[in-house]
């Protein structure tokens, strides 16, 4: 997540400027070069992630541009509501096993569809979710139900 955040991730974008004359597209969706907004945000593949990610949440709080992504991030870093801890988590598991994905599609022929990950991504957020302890409170339980997890109340 630091080198997302600090746009030092190797997308093709900033290879594209080393290497000019190689032709590039996006690992998923195959149509453009990838870079920070397009492969987390606009293209087809990760969109479909965030849609299943928002319906599962019932809102949509997490910004949709990278740039407002790092500035959403820095205002809430101290912010400990449960609704910030989870927009944390959701974001980080998603750069994760996006870039992941788009690496393994790269260096070799496994491809994993948008359903799958989506899936990959739900379990990760869900346990680390159990994995805290937290005061009981409304937000907790609700949080609790829509994730279908309990979580270590104190």
């Amino acid at each position: 997540m630091w080198m997302a955040i600090q746009g030092r991730l190797s997308t093709q974008e900033r290879l594209h400027q080393w290497y000019p004359d190689k032709v590039m597209t996006c690992p998923l969706c195959e149509k453009c070069l990838d870079s920070l907004n397009h492969l987390f945000f606009e293209c087809q593949y990760s969109m479909k992630i965030w849609k299943s990610l928002e319906d599962k949440e019932g809102q949509s709080s997490i910004p949709d541009k990278w740039e407002d992504i790092i500035r959403c991030l820095t205002n809430m870093r101290h912010k400990k509501t449960i609704r910030c801890v989870l927009i944390r988590i959701i974001l980080a598991a998603c750069v994760y096993f996006v870039w992941a994905e788009r690496n393994k599609r790269l260096f070799s022929s496994d491809k994993m569809d948008s359903r799958e990950l989506t899936e990959n991504v739900i379990s990760h957020v869900r346990l680390k979710l159990s994995s805290l302890t937290v005061r009981r409170s409304a937000q907790i339980l609700e949080v609790s139900k829509k994730w279908d997890i309990l979580m270590n109340t104190r």
